[in-house]
Formats: C-alpha cells, structure tokens, sequence
C-alpha cells in the first residue's frame, strides 16, 4: 500500500489530496455515528433478520405511537414546569438555592398535577358513563392509568430527544452497515505482496475487515488501475 501511495503522491497529487479529503470525510461521518472502526468489523451479536425487526419495531415505537405521550407529556407537565421554574426565581435569595427551590418544588408540584388529572379523568369517565353506555365505566382503573401515563409522559419529556437522535443514530448504522457489505461483497481487490507487506489478507484480497483501509484501497485503486497493470480489479 505505501508503495502505491509514494508512487502515486508524485504522479498524482490531485487526486491523493482527494484521497485524504475522503478518508477525512469518514471519520468526521465515524465521529458523528459514534463508532470506532472495528465495530463495522464483524456481524451483529443478533441474527440480522432479528436485528432488522427489532429496529423497525423501535422506530414505530419512538417515531407513532410515544408523540400522543409526548404532546400529553407537554400539556400536562409544561405549565407546572414553568411554574416552579417561576416561582424557584423570585423565591430564591442565592443563585446557589435556586436549584433546591426548584427540586422541593418539583417533587411536590408535579406528583400533585398527576393526581388532580387522575382524579379529573375518572370523573370524566364517570359522568360519560350514562352518555356512552357502550364504554365501560372504570372511574378507578382509568385514574390509575391517567396518573402513571402522566409521570410516564414527564419522564418521555426530558428523555425524548436523546431517544428519538439514539434511534436515528441506529437507522445510520444499520445503512452504513448494508452498504459495506454490498461493496464488500462487489468488489475484489488483487494486490501484490509488493504494496501489502504491512498488512495483507488471505489469497490477496482485501479484506473489508477495516473499513478505512477499505476506502483507501478503492481511490487509490481507481486511480492507479487506469494506467498500471499492476493491480487488477473486478467489479
């Protein structure tokens, strides 16, 4: 591989520095995702199929059937929020006992708020009861769960966004993971032990195990397989 990079840093210079600008790009695209190189090396710990479903059944969760918790979220919790941040300000002497204000505070406004709306939904559910016969009038159960979703709902309201961006992050992966191996599986490098006697693999392939080096060895194949016969590619 140095070989081919000496040689060609001299005969190609534009296109090296636009080696260095991809390779540049994929780390900054690695940095993002989060990920290490060797962690693109081997198959997921699942069977792909299983991994394939279990993500679409977590961007059904996070992206259908979370957002009516997270709006119900919003309108329960936000003005309680917005009073306690309120009222920890003006009551605050120090700006260090604002923040033990406002914890004082949130435990006892916020578990408050959830049982005055466990108590306004069985009573809804009570008086639509001889309206709407058909439903089943449950004024208990139905305060019991409106209690739980709303504290669920405040937690959904910090946690959201960290879960939403992890689920894309997982969407990310899993694409760069089958466009990998679609490269991998379409591609066959033959290099000679001339340019891989740092590291070369097995019948002088490469091995798609490293993706960097992967994408190293593709430009500067591309570029030196128009005017040498020394490596072949077959595509």
């Amino acid at each position: 591989m140095w070989t081919g990079y000496n040689t060609r840093i001299g005969t190609h210079p534009k296109e090296i520095e636009q080696l260095f600008a991809r390779v540049r790009e994929y780390d900054e695209d690695m940095r993002e995702l989060g990920l290490h190189d060797h962690e693109l090396d081997s198959s997921p710990r699942l069977a792909s199929p299983w991994l394939g479903a279990i993500l679409v059944l977590q961007v059904m969760l996070v992206y259908l059937l979370l957002p009516p918790i997270l709006i119900l979220g919003y309108i329960v919790n936000m003005p309680v929020a917005l009073a306690v941040l309120l009222v920890s300000k003006k009551a605050a002497r120090k700006q260090k006992d604002e923040a033990s204000l406002k914890l004082v505070a949130g435990a006892i406004a916020f578990p408050i708020t959830w049982l005055v709306v466990a108590l306004l939904v069985a009573l809804g559910n009570r008086l639509l009861e001889p309206i709407y016969p058909e439903i089943p009038g449950s004024p208990l159960l139905t305060g019991v769960i409106a209690f739980f979703l709303s504290a669920a709902s405040a937690y959904l309201v910090l946690n959201y966004q960290r879960l939403a961006r992890q689920t894309l992050r997982s969407i990310r992966v899993r694409l760069t993971r089958i466009a990998a191996k679609r490269h991998s599986s379409n591609c066959t490098w033959n290099v000679p032990n001339s340019m891989t006697a740092s590291r070369s693999s097995p019948k002088g392939s490469l091995s798609p195990a490293d993706s960097s080096r992967t994408a190293a060895w593709s430009t500067l194949n591309e570029m030196t397989c128009r005017d040498s016969p020394t490596i072949a590619r077959t595509c």
